[in-house]
């Protein structure tokens, strides 16, 4: 059983006196920002309303929270994960123009990626899909304009809606989300939705209590600064270079979504760094507690910026990726934001990037509903041509596990109560 709201348990976990690593990614991202919410404002008041937050989060989603339970209070229910002989399962995979076509007009739905010629010639039908010519293929990384990556949905999720959202109307996304099912987004690379979404998503109301997971939008690699990054509404084939895509499923009470990250990045042993605002761009932070220019600090140390800024989020490892220095503004570019009060550390490097990610994967027959990777992964760690076993898909400008992330692989996960 899960205690009551009264239960001492509860307040320590909020104001980190209990500083439990989470196992489930949604519960430790959640914590983490409550924790931060406390730390800014610890009344009473608002301690009750932290608490409350994560006492009914506990309730709606105890079925895949099985290991924290059993840790922090002394219970447990069975975890079941879904495996390859599991009929529930989609088929996820790169297609000729000719065979996208026909697997859309099954009228199943996907969703898809590739170059914005192809998408344009598919024809309408239940799917939604970003550009990008990388992706991690059964047959391992490859870089094509001439096939589209298809992620077939089960038929247990049933279809919602699909729906754009402008800069506006963002916080509408938990919204319309199901209470049991989940949400995959397509946001455009460097469009004001990506910007929005990355400072903003983690503030939005029910961010952690629903299932949304997806990508950010790309262009090969030679195209940077001369084609737009696009989403389409493959229902009515409109497409976007400045708004979210999403589709929306529910899923039977018997079945819940869990999001899952996988991050071989861990903070290294090096200092402490923090900032003062939630930004793309640095100028100066704080090491150690003594405040110094991020871009001296970052070539005076000579810093490996392949490595991204990692934060531990209760357990979570997230990361922010440096796009590069700015030398005559002595600044520094990000590929995600960096938040306020967070405490932040370069990265320890990976050795062998897929040894160590086959080894962390779910299960040896863990085969996710979606999932999708990082194009700095797949660039820095020499992907093209390399298998990451059953976790194939997109290699994206960008992934979203609730919240904008950076070098990391997401998935979704259907998980049996």
């Amino acid at each position: 059983m899960i205690p009551d709201k009264s239960d001492i348990r509860w307040r320590e976990l909020v104001t980190r006196k209990h500083d439990y690593k989470f196992n489930q990614t949604s519960a430790s991202m959640l914590v983490f920002r409550l924790s931060l919410r406390v730390q800014r404002d610890n009344s009473e008041e608002n301690i009750k309303k932290c608490v409350d937050e994560l006492h009914d989060f506990f309730l709606k989603f105890q079925g895949i929270l099985t290991t924290d339970i059993n840790n922090l209070f002394g219970t447990s229910r069975q975890r079941v994960v879904t495996s390859p002989e599991n009929p529930i399962l989609p088929r996820a995979a790169l297609f000729d123009l000719e065979e996208a076509c026909k697997k859309i007009e099954e009228q199943r739905a996907f969703f898809v990626a590739g170059d914005e010629d192809l998408l344009k010639k598919l024809p309408r039908g239940n799917w939604i899909g970003g550009t990008i010519p990388y992706f991690m293929d059964v047959n391992g990384g490859t870089c094509t304009e001439e096939k589209v990556f298809l992620t077939e949905i089960p038929d247990i999720a049933k279809q919602i809606s699909i729906k754009s959202y402008s800069r506006d109307e963002l916080q509408c996304i938990p919204a319309d989300s199901s209470e049991n099912g989940f949400s995959c987004v397509v946001i455009p690379a460097m469009s004001d939705v990506h910007i929005t979404y990355a400072k903003d998503a983690v503030n939005y109301k029910d961010i952690f209590m629903k299932a949304i997971i997806g990508w950010i939008s790309g262009v090969h690699l030679d195209d940077l600064g001369k084609i737009t990054p696009k989403v389409f509404n493959g229902s009515d084939g409109t497409y976007s270079d400045n708004e979210v895509m999403a589709m929306h499923f529910s899923l039977p009470e018997s079945k819940m979504a869990s999001v899952g990250i996988i991050n071989l990045f861990k903070m290294g042993a090096g200092d402490n760094i923090t900032f003062d605002a939630d930004s793309f761009v640095v100028k100066d932070c704080l090491v150690n507690g003594e405040r110094v220019n991020f871009a001296q600090y970052l070539t005076e140390n000579n810093i490996n910026t392949l490595l991204p800024l990692v934060a531990d989020y209760c357990g979570t490892y997230v990361n922010v990726s440096i796009q590069g220095i700015d030398r005559e503004n002595n600044t520094v570019n990000l590929y995600a934001p960096v938040f306020e009060h967070v405490n932040y550390r370069i990265a320890s490097p990976v050795k062998d990037y897929v040894k160590e990610f086959l080894d962390i994967i779910p299960g040896g027959d863990f085969t996710p509903v979606f999932s999708c990777n990082c194009i700095l992964n797949y660039l820095y760690s020499e992907l093209e041509g390399k298998r990451t076993g059953s976790m194939v898909g997109p290699m994206t400008f960008g992934e979203v596990a609730h919240q904008l992330l950076n070098q990391t692989a997401v998935y979704l996960d259907l998980i049996d109560l």
